[in-house]
């Protein structure tokens, strides 16, 4: 009995001891905690988030212990620039407290699209420059209150993060269109490929006898390009950090005066980041005779050569960029190799020559038969003899002056002829001949009186024959 009024006296005396403390204001307003970043931590990362992890310290000054209702925070990336980059933000809820400093982890998820974006250049470097700005929400059980706190933090990433990260950006993670930058491509270099070939001109020339066509050759100088290649060499320059793909490079090739020459196009060479790439493409000169134009005009061993063209991108579908054609003009001197350099040469050596006098024509006998010689003698208007014309006979047959300026030829048929003469630096001379046909004596009529033939009286005689005897007669 008596124990049961002792416990019922110490209750009252310790209430009243904290009503007379209480009404005296001896203990106060409670104190305002502290919230403070301590860590950043990264811990593991997967194909889309890296997970890290906060440790906050809430310093609680009050002899009592208190609720935290929220911690709440947004993390940012401090570029070089002193730029903030969001990459994401934590938060925990009610979160009990003690007196005196405690510790809250807060684990956070920070997508890897938003990560690689917000560090661009800097992905794989290793150190991260961040800042945290968030709040807590603290009940002191008077009153509610909201403690704010900012931190910035240099952090170290792991290795293991730091090469996934650069893989993950290499296939285009953290990379949309927006970002994208137009690639270019430029003509790096063009020049003749050496495998020129370069070959006599030719004219056809039927040969009477056999009626068949030769091939024959005409002068030294006269030749002409067989085959030609250029090799022309694009840089593509990519400026993103994602690779690309170049369907097809295609393009015209022109000379000085815009003369089309050939046509250039190569497909599906692929592009690294970040950089650029030189692409040869051999082009076949298509246009001979314009390149031969080229190089008889040029006054010094270089020409012009012009390029025109597209470069296509195939689509990204990763970051939605659709097929693109970027342009690709570009003007280059290029220097002749040494074929072509020979023959500008050749060219100059056989270039006509202004005409400064006309050429004369004598044929000799004047009224020539078949298959007898004549002689075709080709002067000047001084009545010097001219060696080297060139003789065309009915167009076709050539023949050449020797040094006394003569020719020989012999008629297989009958009838009217031409004959042209020419030579650089003359005016041509073209005259016309009479060759006389052979004598074909005619065949008598059949008549009642036998014939010398038949009065012989040979057996079964052939027609063909007589005929034939006939004529010797």
């Amino acid at each position: 009995m008596g124990d049961t009024i002792n416990k019922i006296s110490s209750l009252f005396i310790a209430i009243g001891l904290i009503y007379i403390v209480l009404s005296c204001g001896c203990v106060g307003e409670p104190k305002k905690p502290t919230i403070t970043v301590d860590s950043i931590e990264f811990k593991n990362i997967n194909n889309q988030e890296t997970n890290l992890n906060v440790r906050v310290i809430v310093d609680n000054p009050n002899p009592i212990g208190a609720q935290v209702n929220k911690i709440s925070f947004k993390i940012f990336y401090i570029n070089e620039n002193g730029k903030l980059k969001y990459l994401g933000e934590g938060e925990k809820n009610n979160i009990d407290i003690t007196s005196g400093k405690n510790v809250v982890d807060i684990p956070v998820s920070l997508s890897n699209k938003e990560l690689i974006k917000a560090l661009g250049e800097n992905v794989g470097k290793g150190n991260l420059k961040l800042e945290i700005d968030g709040y807590a929400t603290v009940d002191l059980k008077v009153s509610n209150i909201n403690i704010p706190f900012k931190r910035e933090k240099t952090v170290k990433l792991p290795d293991g993060i730091n090469s996934k990260l650069e893989k993950l950006k290499s296939l285009g993670v953290g990379f949309d269109i927006r970002d994208f930058k137009e690639p270019t491509a430029t003509v790096d270099g063009i020049e003749f490929d050496n495998d020129i070939i370069i070959e006599p001109s030719a004219s056809i020339s039927p040969n009477p006898s056999d009626n068949y066509a030769k091939i024959e050759a005409t002068t030294e100088n006269d030749v002409h390009l067989k085959e030609c290649y250029l090799t022309v060499r694009v840089k593509v320059d990519n400026p993103n950090p994602i690779s690309i793909d170049v369907k097809n490079i295609e393009f015209d090739i022109y000379g000085d005066d815009d003369e089309y020459l050939g046509h250039g196009v190569k497909y599906n060479q692929h592009i690294g980041k970040s950089g650029n790439t030189s692409i040869s493409i051999r082009v076949k000169v298509k246009n001979k005779e314009a390149l031969e134009n080229i190089v008889k005009l040029t006054k010094n061993d270089k020409i012009t050569i012009k390029v025109s063209g597209t470069a296509t991108i195939k689509e990204i579908k990763e970051i939605g960029l659709s097929e693109m054609e970027i342009p690709i003009n570009r003007q280059k001197v290029v220097e002749l190799p040494t074929k072509l350099k020979e023959l500008k040469e050749r060219f100059k050596s056989g270039d006509k020559q202004e005409p400064s006098q006309p050429l004369y024509i004598s044929i000799s006998p004047n009224n020539p038969k078949v298959e007898n010689s004549i002689r075709i003698e080709v002067t000047d208007g001084n009545n010097n003899p001219v060696e080297g014309a060139k003789i065309t006979i009915d167009r076709v047959i050539k023949k050449t002056t020797d040094s006394n300026g003569i020719v020989l030829y012999t008629f297989k048929i009958g009838g009217e002829h031409t004959i042209k003469a020419e030579k650089d630096g003359y005016y041509p001379r073209e005259t016309s001949i009479s060759v006389e046909k052979r004598f074909e004596p005619p065949i008598s009529p059949p008549t009642n009186e036998p014939t010398p033939l038949q009065q012989l009286n040979l057996p079964s005689p052939n027609t063909y024959i007589y005929t034939h005897i006939l004529r010797m007669i």
